[in-house]
């Protein structure tokens, strides 16, 4: 019964990491629920757009994101806010500033939803430098 429950809650699984991964991606899902987020749901075509990636060495999106989860890459609250944080680097690098490009205004909203969501799970340890579960 109890493997049952764990299956159907990843938040009760015993590995620390699988109960991480499953909020992350969560976090992930609700950026891509954004309205007009599309554009960062995926890797940037360099058959579409080839100079994105003469300017943009460190691309991110919330695909690859969402695989690096999958994969268990994330293993701190912070790699997970660096990653949301460079698709918003990287569209005000190659769009310009969220006030005159609506791409990065979105790349924005993105960061600020994600950043508003792990707050409200995770919160610092007094005495580390990591996170754990808020109570």
């Amino acid at each position: 019964l109890i493997a049952l429950e764990k299956a159907i809650n990843p938040l009760l699984d015993d590995n620390d990491i699988i109960g991480f991964s499953f909020i992350l991606n969560e976090i992930v899902q609700e950026c891509k629920n954004i309205p007009k987020s599309v554009a960062f749901h995926f890797k940037v075509d360099p058959k579409k757009l080839p100079q994105y990636y003469q300017k943009i060495t460190t691309p991110m999106d919330l695909g690859t994101m969402q695989q690096n989860i999958k994969e268990h890459h994330y293993t701190t609250v912070q790699a997970f806010r660096n990653d949301i944080e460079q698709i918003r680097i990287n569209s005000e690098l190659y769009n310009g500033p969220a006030e005159t490009s609506q791409y990065t205004a979105k790349a924005a909203e993105i960061s600020a939803l994600a950043e508003q969501m792990l707050e409200v799970c995770y919160e610092p340890h007094p005495n580390f430098n990591y996170y754990y579960f808020g109570t």
